[in-house]
């Protein structure tokens, strides 16, 4: 049923979605489950913006979407392994990043991010032979993530926009759409972050 919900069907939930995963994360804090919250999350943010997505976090408790980031989102980056998990993961997080340069350039969390996405985006490339014919990555995710949020929250989504697309130009898209900002904040990353740019965008 949740693979043909509409959007406006399914954002008005979105609350109380997010609420009952908080409230499983307090009791079973897995590393599968952690990687499930990250691609939809992610996936929220591609398709709604991530404004609406820390926003409706929000609504939960207020300061949660803090822990949320800090907690769950950017340490799962780095310790996700299937190639499928790690692109959804990616395009989410750039959305993520998109606005935490916009509205929080100085934030040493929007640091963070922008570090852990040049950290998985060296096997986004990589990854494109995972896809299907048709190009929907979503059957190749994790089983019980590929079978629940992630049609839900692309239910109406044409294609799920998740296609293959160049890293280069979605790096680039980001670092026009924020004047620069992305580009800035790597320089207080690290080496390796900055070579991994360099190295996607050449």
């Amino acid at each position: 049923m949740y693979y043909f919900l509409p959007s406006a069907a399914v954002m008005p939930l979105l609350g109380n979605v997010l609420k009952l995963q908080f409230q499983r994360l307090t009791k079973k804090k897995t590393d599968t489950y952690m990687a499930g919250l990250t691609m939809f999350w992610g996936m929220v943010a591609v398709k709604h913006g991530a404004g609406a997505l820390l926003q409706a976090m929000e609504s939960v408790q207020a300061g949660v979407s803090a822990m949320a980031l800090n907690k769950v989102w950017a340490p799962t980056l780095l310790v996700m392994s299937g190639a499928a998990d790690k692109r959804i993961a990616l395009r989410g997080t750039l959305a993520l990043l998109q606005h935490m340069l916009t509205a929080m350039p100085a934030d040493p969390l929007t640091a963070r991010f922008a570090s852990a996405a040049m950290g998985i985006a060296k096997t986004y490339n990589t990854s494109l032979s995972v896809l299907t014919a048709t190009g929907d990555v979503l059957t190749n995710v994790s089983e019980s993530f590929g079978g629940s949020y992630a049609r839900l929250v692309c239910s109406d989504y044409p294609g799920y926009n998740f296609a293959p697309q160049p890293l280069k130009a979605m790096l680039l898209e980001l670092n026009t759409a924020t004047s620069g900002a992305l580009v800035g904040v790597l320089g207080q990353c690290s080496p390796d972050a900055q070579q991994a740019y360099k190295e996607a965008t050449a």
